[in-house]
């Protein structure tokens, strides 16, 4: 299995990671009428990096 950043399961990892944040920031601007602040993005980023064992520079 390829896990380079070239390789197709890295690359699902990532669209999947901007699928995630794209959805919640639809669900925020639904619910709350506003965009999620960066700082809970980023946490979100954070938390779904860490859950998904991935690194990041």
């Amino acid at each position: 299995m390829d896990h380079s950043p070239a390789g197709k399961p890295a690359l699902m990892k990532y669209v999947t990671l901007l699928y995630f944040l794209v959805v919640a920031q639809l669900a925020a601007k639904r619910q709350l009428d506003s965009w999620l602040p960066v700082a809970q993005l980023v946490a979100l980023l954070h938390n779904w990096i860490e859950e998904h064992q991935m690194k990041c520079d």
